[in-house]
C-alpha cells in the first residue's frame, strides 16, 4: 500500500519549547541530508497549523486520536524523535501517552523507531512496563546517554549510541562581544533558581554588565518575572525564545551567559 509519508515524528512538539522546537528542526534537517524531502514528512504537534507554516511539513493534531490515527496510517514508520519522552518524575501521563502512539503505529501499520532519547527517571513501575514494552516495539533504538543505554539492556533490549539531535544544526556565528549577561532559569526545587539569579546579580554588578532574561519556555519567563520583582535580579527585560531565529537574536549584545536546563 502506497503511503503518503515516509516519517511521522513524535515529540514534545508545538508547545512553544525552544529545545524541543529545535530537535524537531533537527530531526526534519537530517532527515532531508538523508534524501527523506519536507513533503515525505509528517509531524504531531500541540500547534499544527504553527508548526506546519514554521517547517513546511504537514503537521497533525497531537491531541486528536483520530488525527493521530489517520497521520499513522499514511506514513511507513513513527520516529521518537529525540528528548526524554518516558519519564514519570512528574506524572506517568508521559509514558502512557508515547506509549499509546507506539501501539497505534503498530495497529495502524507504521513502524515506530526512536533516535536520540532518553529514558527515565522511571520511578513507577507503571512507567517502567509502558517504556520497555514501548521500547521493545521499536524496530531501532538510538539514545543519546549510557544510562539509558544501560536501561535498554537490563530489558534485554539492543541499543546504539545516538548523538543529541540538536548538536548536528549550524547556527550564525556569535556576534562580537556585548554589555548583557543573558540568565536563563528553569522552575526547580529548593533556593537553586534564588541562589544562581543572585549570583548572576553580583557577577553583572562586578563586570559593569547589564542582566537580560533568556525564557526557552513559559514557565521560565514567569520565575524570571517573580525573580526580579522581589529584587534578586535587575533584569533588563525578558525574551521568550521559541525559535533559532529568536535565539540568534538575542545573542546580539551579550557578553556571556549563565543557562540551567
Amino acid at each position: 500500500m502506497s503511503r503518503a509519508f515516509d516519517v511521522l515524528l513524535a515529540g514534545y512538539y508545538g508547545f512553544g519549547n525552544l529545545g524541543d522546537e529545535l530537535l524537531l528542526e533537527a530531526c526534519i534537517h537530517h532527515l532531508q541530508q538523508n534524501g527523506v524531502p519536507c513533503e515525505r514528512i509528517a509531524v504531531l504537534s500541540a500547534a499544527p497549523d504553527e508548526t506546519n507554516e514554521r517547517y513546511g511539513v504537514c503537521a497533525f493534531d497531537r491531541w486528536s486520536v483520530r488525527e493521530a490515527a489517520r497521520a499513522m496510517r499514511a506514513s511507513r514508520s513513527l520516529l521518537l524523535g529525540g528528548g526524554g519522552l518516558f519519564q514519570d518524575a512528574s506524572s506517568v501521563r508521559s509514558c502512557l501517552y508515547y506509549w499509546g502512539l507506539v501501539r497505534l503505529a503498530r495497529v495502524c501499520g507504521a513502524k515506530p523507531w526512536a533516535l536520540g532519547q532518553s529514558i527515565g527517571p522511571l520511578r513507577t513501575r507503571t512507567g517502567k512496563r509502558l517504556a520497555k514494552n514501548a521500547f521493545s516495539s521499536c524496530v531501532f533504538r538510538g539514545v543519546r546517554d549510557a544510562r539509558s543505554l544501560s536501561q535498554l539492556e537490563a530489558w534485554g533490549l539492543n541499543g546504539a549510541f545516538a548523538p543529541d539531535l540538536a548538536m548536528g544544526i549550524s547556527f550564525s556565528p556569535a556576534p562580537s562581544a556585548g554589555t548583557a549577561l543573558l540568565l536563563n532559569l528553569r522552575p526547580w526545587k529548593g533556593t537553586l533558581c534564588e541562589r544562581t539569579a543572585a549570583l548572576a546579580q553580583k557577577t553583572a554588578q562586578k563586570k559593569g554588565l547589564s542582566v537580560k532574561g533568556v525564557a526557552f519556555a513559559p514557565e521560565d519567563a514567569a520565575l524570571l518575572q517573580r525573580l526580579g520583582e522581589e529584587k534578586i535580579v535587575h533584569l533588563q527585560g525578558i525574551t521568550l525564545v521559541k525559535a533559532r531565529e529568536d535565539f540568534e537574536a538575542v545573542l546580539d549584545g551579550a557578553a556571556c551567559a549563565v543557562g540551567m536546563r
